[in-house]
This record gives structure tokens, C-alpha cells and sequence, in this order.
């Protein structure tokens, strides 16, 4: 290499002076490169473009793929929280039912003037009506769904509506077995103390 060419290499390799100016010729060379070679560089930005949107289009995929797996997961935890709810009612049910009649009971003897139960059924009766059933919500997956931020998960809005729905109605329920335990309490405490030895 003579001595013009490597002049001319060290121009390109370093197109900036001592003083920070652009040496004269790099923009004609730069201008060349960019007036003979457009085509490859177009296509370089090109495959850059599609590469990152091949990229983005997988990693969407991907993640759809895995909130969709979640939400199968989720649904199927509800389903089981439900059914067991549903279990657990139907035997508070029977119970409450026991209940009830067993209060029943208890109020018509207060009412008589001579009691007509012997003392292990006046005993059974009152145990009845103390131990109220308590019905409680097996819903650690809702609350695990609301807590976490993953009901976007649930695609279907009617059943987020109705879990939203449902989960009202039973703080509404503990509400109101919270009321009946106090009334229970106010109204046969004083029965069983003034009966009971």
C-alpha cells in the first residue's frame, strides 16, 4: 500500500480532525457508499424490522399461551371452591333445620306451665340451638384472583360478574349469621341460666 492509500485509509478510519471537523472527502466517501449500497442497507433494516417483529408476535404468543393455561387453572380451582360450598351449605341446611326445630321446641316449653322434657332432651335441645352451624366460604381462590391481580385472566365477564355477585352475597350471609348468634345468644342466655343447673 503507498503512502496516498494508506493516507486515504487512515481519512476513513478516522474521518474526524484533531480540531473535531469532518476531514474532506469522508462525506463524498460516505455519500458513495450511501448512493451505491442503499439496497443492502434497506434490506438490512428490513430483516432488523421483521426480526423484531417475529420477536414481539412469539413473546405475545407465549404469553397468551400462559394466562390462558392460568385461567384453565383458576376456572378448575373455582369450580372445586363452588362444589365444595355447595356441600358445605347443604349440611348447614340440615343443620339450621335442626336447629330450628329444636328452638321451637324450647319455646313452647317456656311457654307451658309445667315443662314436659326431662332434663337430657332439654339438655340436646339447647346444645342444638348453641351450637349454631357456621357456614364458611371455601373462596381462597377468588381472594387469591382479586388479591393478585389476575382477574384479567377470566375472559368470560358474565362469570366475573357472577363471582363478584356471589362473594357479596355470602359477606352478606356471615352478616346475618353474625346477627342471629348475638339475637340466639341474648334471647336463650338467660333461659338456660335461669333453667339450667
Amino acid at each position: 500500500m503507498n503512502d496516498s492509500q494508506s493516507s486515504e485509509q487512515s481519512q476513513l478510519d478516522n474521518p474526524v480532525t484533531e480540531s473535531g471537523k469532518i476531514r474532506p472527502g469522508v462525506i463524498g466517501r460516505f455519500g458513495w457508499l450511501l448512493a451505491n449500497r442503499w439496497p443492502e442497507y434497506i434490506l438490512e433494516i428490513i430483516v432488523v424490522i421483521i426480526g423484531i417483529t417475529i420477536s414481539f408476535t412469539i413473546d405475545n404468543m407465549q404469553n397468551e399461551a400462559s394466562d390462558r393455561s392460568l385461567e384453565k387453572m383458576y376456572l378448575a380451582r373455582l369450580k372445586e371452591d363452588i362444589s365444595s360450598d355447595v356441600e358445605g351449605l347443604q349440611s348447614v341446611i340440615l343443620r339450621t333445620d335442626s336447629l330450628l326445630i329444636s328452638g321451637q321446641i324450647l319455646l313452647e316449653q317456656s311457654r307451658a306451665d309445667e315443662p314436659t322434657l326431662s332434663g337430657k332432651e332439654l339438655a340436646r335441645h339447647m346444645e342444638t340451638v348453641v351450637a349454631r352451624p357456621n357456614y364458611i366460604s371455601k373462596n381462597a381462590t377468588f381472594s387469591a384472583l382479586k388479591s393478585s391481580g389476575y382477574f384479567h385472566l377470566i375472559q368470560d365477564d358474565q362469570l366475573k360478574e357472577l363471582l363478584f355477585e356471589y362473594d357479596q352475597q355470602y359477606q352478606g350471609m356471615k352478616a346475618v349469621e353474625m346477627a342471629e348468634l348475638q339475637v340466639s345468644s341474648t334471647i336463650t342466655g338467660p333461659y338456660f341460666i335461669k333453667n339450667i343447673p
